[in-house]
C-alpha cells in the first residue's frame, strides 16, 4: 500500500529524471550545441587517381555513361 508520502517522492523524482532527459536552455529552447574542432589529422586515403581511371575505364567497357559524358 502506497502512502501520500510514496506518490510524492515517486513524482518528484520522476520530474528531476523528465527534466534531466531535455537538454534545454533558456525559455525552453534547444541548447546550440558548438561543433569541436578537429586537432588531429585526418587519415588519409590510399585510393589513388590511377586506381580510379582504371575503374571509370572498366566500367566504359561495360557499356555506363558518366555524368562527365552526358
Amino acid at each position: 500500500m502506497f502512502t501520500l508520502k510514496d506518490i510524492e517522492a515517486s513524482e518528484k523524482k520522476r520530474d528531476d529524471e523528465k527534466s534531466k532527459s531535455k537538454q534545454r536552455g533558456y525559455n525552453n529552447k534547444p541548447q546550440r550545441v558548438e561543433p569541436q574542432m578537429i586537432t588531429e589529422p585526418v587519415a588519409e586515403s590510399s585510393v589513388g587517381v590511377s586506381d580510379v581511371a582504371k575503374e571509370l575505364a572498366e566500367l566504359k567497357e561495360m557499356g555506363l555513361k558518366t555524368k562527365l559524358e552526358e
